[in-house]
């Protein structure tokens, strides 16, 4: 069931059996033009399609006089085979011990911060150490369309409506302002995945939820995460009397 009764106002129009239609009195996204780090915040990057298989790269042939071109070879990542070793110097390639080269499918598209990492570690700490060890790191949660078009092949409406009223954990339903408040997207918190707390790696927005929306969506990481969900929380009370709207149509 779509009921026609919807929330007004600078955001989209939430239908009634969403949780973003009774937030009151704020809006649920929020311009507040500050583009920084912060759980809540939209966000856009460049993230792996999990779900599908990647590729190793093993480089298999390289001229002893040029360094940065080889032929190479792709072959399915399997976590039980053993790890080859390159025995060409590639540049771009470099081999270590223990290590592979993977090759995954990548989109850029719109993620929520759900944890803004930890504190800044101190240079003298870091000495004649690699950035990479200590560099902080964002947690995101990627946005999918959920409607159907072109290449995408989107979600069942019966689907979209079940996510809608939150009868999934892992799976977060919203309208984004960065689409033009037109196109239904899922977040899959199942799919959380570290980038970079760099601006040159992610593309940080104006939007952010609300505060009464950051209330909202601790609760869902909660039950996600934990498996608690209080009667009494406002998401809580949402599943509740979302629960009894068939019955009452």
């Amino acid at each position: 069931m779509t009921s026609g009764n919807q929330k007004q106002g600078s955001t989209p129009n939430y239908p009634d059996d969403s949780i973003q239609c009774g937030v009151e009195p704020d809006p649920w996204w929020i311009d507040d033009g500050k583009r920084e780090f912060q759980v809540g915040r939209l966000v856009w990057a460049f993230l792996p399609h999990v779900d599908n298989d990647p590729y190793a790269i093993e480089a298999v042939r390289a001229r002893s006089t040029e360094h940065r071109e080889a032929v190479v070879r792709f072959h399915p990542l399997d976590v039980k085979a053993a790890v080859k070793y390159d025995h060409f110097p590639v540049a771009p390639l470099p081999q270590y011990s223990g290590e592979i080269k993977c090759v995954y499918r990548c989109k850029k598209r719109p993620a929520m911060i759900v944890h803004t990492g930890g504190p800044e570690i101190p240079n003298e700490l870091r000495i004649n150490k690699p950035r990479r060890q200590t560099d902080p790191c964002i947690l995101v949660a990627p946005f999918y369309g959920a409607n159907e078009g072109g290449q995408r092949a989107g979600f069942s409406p019966a689907f979209v409506e079940r996510v809608r009223r939150c009868e999934y954990k892992q799976f977060w339903w919203d309208i984004l302002p960065e689409t033009g408040w037109k196109t239904d997207s899922i977040m899959r918190l199942d799919q959380v995945q570290p980038v970079g707390r760099n601006h040159s790696v992610v593309d940080v927005t104006n939007y952010c939820i609300s505060e009464t929306g950051l209330i909202i969506i601790e609760q869902f990481l909660e039950w996600f995460c934990y498996g608690r969900l209080a009667n009494d929380s406002e998401l809580g009370y949402f599943k509740l009397e979302v629960s009894q709207l068939d019955y009452m149509c």
